[in-house]
């Protein structure tokens, strides 16, 4: 995790804080579909769009 992070020029503590919000993000998506929340969603497309604007917002960060 931490090599991908700093190929977003992300280290030290931004690299902490990254690792976290993401897993934050990662945790919340998991346990809205384990309660049922989204059942009538298409979970594989939402979650793919989540995992890209997270990347995207990573590389924001970095630069």
């Amino acid at each position: 995790m931490i090599q991908v992070l700093a190929s977003y020029g992300l280290e030290g503590e931004d690299a902490f804080y990254a690792a976290l919000q993401f897993w934050s993000a990662l945790h919340g998506f998991v346990l809205l579909e384990m309660t049922g929340v989204m059942d009538d969603i298409d979970t594989d497309a939402v979650f793919t769009d989540m995992l890209r604007r997270l990347a995207s917002g990573m590389g924001q960060l970095g630069s």
